[in-house]
């Protein structure tokens, strides 16, 4: 018993190190890549934010509109990983993210009893959508996101915020059993036949559309914030 014990202890130790050293890779940013934007693909920023946002505008089908929102949360997500140790960035971010959008649908596309106004922050934070989340769909969010109610809690920060939202949105998009993302190979979304919760397809598209309101909202707001950074980086000196 006591070397079984001994063994597990011992596996237990190499996980919990595993771990640690995963954690410690996250926040050095180990990629395979200098940069966000050279791993994503992307070759110029500023370019790419204005071509997507337009591309938005011309997407009509929920196939096309879902795919910009993918482009929209991958860009985003490679566009303030590059630049929020730039001095001032999250502060001067902040300020421009207390803009209110009105929502029908919280963003785990559960529909609020009215529609409530809230600023990009409260929605980075999950301050409405949290309150309005049945327990057994939040406890199978959490689960598959590997998140926990205590870190949720511990949010004090911006980057918190935003690394917390894109993990649970993660799941709404991709999750086998719940998600919601389709393509032109996987037509039919695992969120349309589901033993969790219904979402129609009606529900889908409007809760998509106040989605994709926001994320363009904050992609440009992303771009207004960095885009001095960019310009010095690309030796565009302005007089």
């Amino acid at each position: 018993m006591s070397f079984f014990l001994a063994v597990l202890f011992l596996i237990f130790i190499i996980i919990l190190l595993r771990v640690r050293a995963v954690k410690v890779a996250n926040r050095r940013r180990i990629i395979p890549f200098d940069t966000f934007k050279e791993y994503e693909g992307i070759d110029d920023y500023e370019k790419t934010v204005k071509q997507t946002v337009y591309a938005v505008s011309n997407a009509h089908t929920m196939m096309d509109k879902m795919k910009c929102y993918f482009d929209l949360r991958i860009l985003s997500h490679a566009l303030y990983s590059d630049y929020e140790h730039e001095e001032n960035m999250i502060t001067n971010l902040e300020g421009l993210l207390t803009k209110k959008f009105t929502f029908t649908y919280s963003s785990f596309i559960i529909p609020y009893p009215e529609p409530i106004e809230e600023s990009s922050l409260e929605h980075f934070y999950l301050t409405h959508t949290r309150a309005h989340c049945p327990k057994n769909i939040w406890d199978y969010l959490l689960n598959a996101s590997v998140m926990t109610n205590a870190k949720i809690d511990a949010i004090n920060t911006l980057d918190n915020a935003i690394e917390t939202y894109y993990a649970l949105a993660g799941t709404i998009l991709y999750d086998e059993k719940i998600g919601c993302y389709f393509d032109e190979e996987d037509t039919q979304p695992p969120i349309y036949n589901n033993d969790l919760y219904t979402v129609s397809e009606a529900q889908l598209g409007q809760w998509l559309d106040e989605e994709l309101n926001f994320i363009v909202f904050y992609c440009e707001s992303l771009l207004k914030v960095c885009i001095e950074y960019i310009k010095k980086e690309s030796g565009i000196i302005r007089i």
